[in-house]
């Protein structure tokens, strides 16, 4: 890959013929560089023993496990990587807090994909509900509730939403009316 970084791709069903191969290449090729790398590519019914095998071996060897399922990502892998090269710390630190939004952005980013749901509707239903199964387990008329809005309680009380969001002492309830 490069002069500091090395990849060694294996694929399992390879390994299951050939299990003494990844050894032999680890002991007759030197590896000085800072990075390496043992990509392999699961692709036999019953990976688990030895991914057990090659976990233990990317110990022994200070080697980076990766695991792929097909040839795509394998390849994705190493162009990530082909990518990174050149990239500096701080640029690598400020792609992954880019990448790691908290749970908050990422259900608000995904909720507002529905066209009538802005920022605000989006947090006031996760808040209202508690969690986005609720949100989809609601009826119709739950989701249009307002705060504001009378209701009648028990068919024949009239009351006021003054908040929404389970109430402590009548549990199943989601909703403060005054």
């Amino acid at each position: 890959m490069s002069r500091s970084s090395c990849a060694l791709y294996l694929s399992l069903r390879y390994h299951q013929l050939s299990p003494n191969y990844i050894y032999e290449r680890l002991k007759t090729t030197k590896l000085p560089y800072l990075l390496k790398l043992l990509l392999v590519q699961c692709d036999v019914n019953d990976p688990s023993q030895s991914l057990k095998e090659l976990a233990r071996l990317s110990i022994i060897y200070e080697l980076i496990l990766l695991i792929s399922w097909n040839d795509e990502e394998s390849a994705k892998y190493l162009e990530t990587y082909k990518i990174m090269e050149g990239k500096s710390a701080e640029s690598l630190m400020d792609l992954q807090q880019y990448q790691s939004n908290d749970f908050l952005t990422k259900y608000i980013d995904m909720i507002t994909e529905v066209k009538s749901i802005n920022k605000t509707d989006g947090q006031t239903l996760l808040h209202a509900f508690g969690s986005l199964e609720k949100i989809l387990n609601s009826s119709n008329e739950q989701l249009s509730m307002k705060i504001g809005d009378h209701i009648l309680v028990d068919g024949k009380h009239s009351a006021t939403i003054c908040y929404f969001g389970l109430v402590d002492n009548h549990p199943g309830e989601w909703i403060g009316i005054e």
